[in-house]
């Protein structure tokens, strides 16, 4: 995963540090200051009024104390020789009301000033679009430390008073223009997220933030939320079928909902290849989601059978159909069930697609449009369940209300699961590891687990480190090699598409692999020349030394093969994305 850009102390301006610290102490001190001026004040002047013989009262004193903060002291206290009580408060009270005023100025034209701020704002991510999804967004990234810029075009809204609490500065206007993102900032920012309530608006986005990546030291990552789920897949194939090295933007696309699917089945049924049924409450997005996301496991894993799979809402066929046209996939992989009940329907209430030849599902999972409805129809079904172990999973909207509610009171329920959708899929981990993200991780991986059947380890090898702890030059290798696959494919006359059933069966030539191993290792060597890496006779990575900085012909035959393995490697990588090769020519 992409390693996060936080709020380092030496690359901070002083002065934005000491303003955020000093927020959080603004009003007690304030507050406490006024107080102790009141008071000596009052003392201060009640001392002088004695020392000079004035008659006073209470409210006499009190009124003249007031009128320190009005910048102005009447009557017969305005006589030489004043207690230092009086000289004190006489200080403090117009420094309270300078300072008041000015904070006051500052609350009435904030925007303005936000809009100041952001264009210093360095290493920063830029949501666009605060609603809902760039709420928790902002939120998740400023947990880790991650300074962030939002773009609001809504003005005065619920979720940028919650996100200025939070401290993110704000630039107003629209985020298609690129005035505004430069008032953003964009090229200094190291992620752009679209995250509107309109595809095309995200879209256009995207075009316009290309714009800012030329010229810069690393490349500028933008990720774009698309709501169509076809919209979504179409565009991420076009986005690797493009041939690009070292490409100085990175575009990625997002679905909330596909998300959410994949992340309930890998933590409630981790092993799909050994599962034999599963039940899905509802025909929602999230809910057909998940059903193409366990055919894509199970065929992966290519488990004997198809995976049972009982869709239960008011008139689920129409759903079932669409799937198995959308996604042959699935009908391959999975024997898909429809079962038509409503939730206030008997047959609902007796769950008897819960159990097939005696045996429970393996998960439940209750994906309703209504946070309520899909709470009742979880505890209806895990009371049918009984004693069993199987997990019944209910996703929601939001961590609050009946989220907290499940995890607030566990007993009875143990098997009973919330799953906070915005919460869990617009976390910085997940959101940042994105199709190419993960195609980088995946081919690094596959490179250690060849290492270590060699019987090296990080000892001999430091590329072998796990992702996290692998340094972010070499993690930025990985994702460039990820980002060759469109030249490797257009080298090799073939583009990407869906995956079908027997897509993943694909296999280069011998004379292709050879070819293509060779384009590997030029893009390698161009690689390592831009990050500094010279010829020497052993490999030293302190010193970026490597004695493979030679061109093809002159490899030995083991170096040849880490090359000729990531291209045969290759339509299984994209195949377990959901994705395979076809030849074109």
């Amino acid at each position: 995963m992409r390693s996060l850009p936080r709020v380092h102390e030496g690359t901070t301006p002083w002065f934005f540090r000491a303003r955020d610290r000093w927020s959080d102490v603004e009003w007690p001190v304030v507050t406490l200051v006024l107080i102790i001026t009141l008071v000596i004040g009052y003392v201060g002047i009640a001392e002088h009024l004695e020392a000079i013989g004035a008659s006073h009262g209470v409210i006499d004193v009190l009124y003249v104390d007031i009128q320190l903060f009005a910048l102005q002291i009447s009557g017969s206290v305005a006589h030489p020789g004043y207690p230092w009580t009086l000289d004190v408060a006489r200080v403090l009270a117009p420094l309270v009301t300078s300072y008041t005023a000015l904070r006051g100025l500052m609350l009435v034209f904030r925007d303005r000033i936000d809009t100041f701020l952001a264009r210093f704002s360095r290493r920063h991510v830029i949501v666009a679009g605060l609603g809902e999804k760039g709420l928790t967004m902002a939120r998740g990234l400023r947990a880790q430390g991650v300074r962030v810029v939002a773009i609001d075009p809504d003005g005065e809204s619920d979720q940028r008073v919650q996100a200025r609490d939070l401290r993110v500065r704000f630039v107003e206007g629209d985020a298609r223009s690129e005035a505004t993102l430069r008032r953003a900032n964009t090229k200094r920012a190291t992620t752009v997220i679209a995250a509107a309530a309109d595809d095309g608006v995200n879209a256009a986005i995207a075009v316009v933030a290309r714009r800012f990546a030329e010229r810069r030291d690393e490349p500028l990552r933008c990720l774009a939320h698309i709501t169509d789920p076809e919209l979504c897949n179409l565009l991420r194939v076009r986005e690797l079928s493009i041939g690009r090295e070292h490409a100085s933007f990175r575009l990625d696309f997002f679905n909330t909902e596909e998300t959410a699917a994949r992340l309930m089945l890998l933590e409630h049924v981790p092993d799909v290849g050994a599962a034999s049924d599963l039940v899905i409450v509802g025909s929602t997005g999230v809910a057909q989601h998940v059903v193409v996301a366990a055919a894509r496991l199970r065929h992966a894993t290519g488990a004997a059978g198809p995976l049972r799979i009982h869709l239960v809402d008011e008139d689920p066929g129409p759903v079932v159909e669409s799937l198995a046209a959308r996604h042959p996939l699935t009908a391959e992989a999975c024997d898909v069930h429809a079962v038509r009940a409503s939730l206030t329907s008997a047959a609902f209430s007796r769950g008897e697609f819960l159990f097939h030849d005696g045996r429970p599902a393996d998960a439940v999972f209750a994906c309703l449009p209504d946070d309520g409805d899909a709470l009742a129809a979880a505890l209806t079904l895990h009371r049918v369940l009984a004693d069993q172990p199987t997990p019944v999973v209910v996703q929601t909207t939001d961590d609050s209300g009946l989220a907290s509610l499940l995890r607030a009171d566990r007993a009875g329920f143990e098997t009973v699961h919330a799953f906070a959708m915005y919460e869990r899929t617009c976390e910085p981990e997940v959101l940042l590891r994105g199709t190419s993200e993960t195609l980088a991780r995946a081919m690094h991986e596959a490179y250690v687990a060849k290492e270590v059947a060699l019987g090296r380890s990080t000892s001999d090898n430091p590329s072998m480190a796990d992702w996290m702890d692998l340094p972010e030059a070499l993690r930025e290798s990985n994702r460039d090699q990820a980002a060759h696959i469109g030249v490797k494919l257009e080298a090799a006359g073939c583009t990407l598409e869906r995956l079908v059933p027997g897509g993943e069966s694909f296999r280069f030539t011998d004379d292709e692999i050879e070819h293509l191993a060779e384009l590997e290792h030029g893009r390698w060597n161009r690689d390592r020349e831009r990050n500094g890496w010279t010829f020497g006779p052993t490999k030293d990575p302190v010193r970026k030394v490597t004695p493979h900085l030679v061109p093809w012909d002159e490899l030995s035959d083991e170096i040849k093969g880490y090359d000729r393995d990531t291209v045969e490697r290759l339509p299984g990588f994209l195949a377990t994305l959901g994705y395979q090769i076809h030849r074109v020519r």
